[in-house]
């Protein structure tokens, strides 16, 4: 990949606190304004990334909903720095003040609703009948479970007799439930290698959702990883990527994609 850093220099652009810029600017904002001044389109930047010119389109824009879950939208992001030659953290987190900040709105509304309702007096009221029938309940059940434990102790004798007259009956009890954990311990280990002809970004779950690699290849590099039989594979650049599965090439063409994602289920999934 060109390194577009240099390009900047040579255009004699002046210095830009990246940090300051950061704490007042979106990520979106930070990234176009670099391209701006290497004087590069989006189009170019798409077919550097290998992404969709229309995810460009919506990381510039800050538009994040119309792009596939947070972490794909780091990885967009800090290869996106790399491209234009700013520091990726300061776009990351500019990226997570915007998150911070879609969480907290939900909140704020969450209190106001709830300061509006304890203010209307027909609401104190059915809350104050919700408390006190609440503690008459509990009184009620409380009061039943007392008089069940005050039952004569006689009637346990009884049974505890009856229960001992065949004294010499010996029973066994046999536990014949198998953990879930034992049953994924015996199932046989699958392996996956993908190598990368060109770059290309690259996520893989197992079959418990635990992530085994999130990140970006160059072309040339590969990847070995080792499971319980099952992989969920999501690919960035899928013409990018050879697939192997316990030494098998894959077919990419079955797989689903969801906007500029490859997706692919590898092996049967542990219950």
């Amino acid at each position: 990949m060109d390194n577009l850093a240099e390009k900047i220099v040579e255009q004699d652009l002046s210095p830009v606190d990246l940090k300051l810029v950061a704490e007042q600017l979106g990520a979106g904002e930070l990234l176009r304004k670099a391209r701006d001044k290497a004087g590069l389109t989006q189009t170019y930047i798409a077919r550097r990334l290998n992404m969709a010119e229309s995810a460009i389109a919506h990381i510039e824009s800050e538009n994040f909903a119309a792009l596939p879950s947070a972490t794909f939208v780091k990885g967009y992001l800090k290869n996106y720095a790399q491209c234009v030659g700013v520091k990726s953290e300061e776009v990351l987190a500019a990226y997570q003040r915007y998150l911070d900040a879609q969480q907290e709105t939900p909140k704020l509304r969450k209190r106001e609703r709830i300061k509006a309702a304890t203010s209307d007096p027909v609401m104190r009221l059915l809350g104050i009948l919700s408390v006190l029938l609440f503690v008459l309940t509990s009184v009620y059940f409380w009061n039943e479970q007392q008089a069940e434990e005050l039952m004569p102790a006689t009637e346990q004798v009884a049974v505890v007799e009856a229960g001992t007259v065949s004294g010499k009956t010996h029973i066994e009890a046999v536990d014949l439930s198998v953990s879930s954990e034992s049953a994924k311990a015996t199932a046989p280990e699958a392996t996956l290698l993908v190598q990368f002809i060109d770059s290309s970004w690259l996520e893989v779950r197992d079959a418990d959702d635990k992530i085994l690699f999130n990140g970006v290849k160059l072309a040339g590099e590969e990847v070995n990883l080792t499971s319980q039989s099952f992989f969920d594979v999501a690919i960035g650049n899928a013409a990018a990527v050879k697939l192997s599965y316990n030494s098998a090439p894959v077919d990419l063409s079955s797989a689903t994609r969801s906007g500029d994602i490859t997706n692919i289920e590898l092996g049967l999934r542990q219950p």
